[in-house]
């Protein structure tokens, strides 16, 4: 089970080059919906207006990037319905499978010190 942190740390080193600005921002957004301790799973249910006014989107590019997100493999969208309550609850879970991290490690050609010595 993942903490908070390691979800948005996650997020922000994975190569999302197939997501728009807006996707990324979005998905991040909803990564801080997320209690993977309370939960267990990756699930988020925020509404559109939370949405809207924690990235400054408006409301179709929220949408546009939810379907987007959800095309590409980064969400999984789900409705379910309270009869009692006589309304619809969208979950939205989120797959960190689809990540594919960026190597933060610079790459080292043979002995990185001597060339910098070479360099004075």
């Amino acid at each position: 089970m993942k903490t908070q942190l390691e979800i948005t740390t996650a997020l922000c080193r994975a190569n999302l080059s197939d997501l728009s600005s807006n996707d990324k921002h979005l998905l991040l957004t909803l990564s801080s919906f997320i209690n993977p301790l309370r939960d267990g799973d990756l699930r988020a249910w925020p509404t559109n207006a939370q949405l809207v006014a924690l990235t400054s989107l408006c409301d179709r590019s929220v949408r546009n990037s939810i379907s987007n997100l959800e095309e590409r493999g980064y969400l999984q969208r789900i409705t379910k319905y309270d009869a009692g309550a006589n309304k619809k609850t969208r979950i939205l879970i989120l797959n960190l499978d689809k990540l594919t991290p960026v190597s933060a490690e610079p790459e080292a050609k043979g002995d990185a010190w001597e060339d910098d010595l070479d360099d004075w």
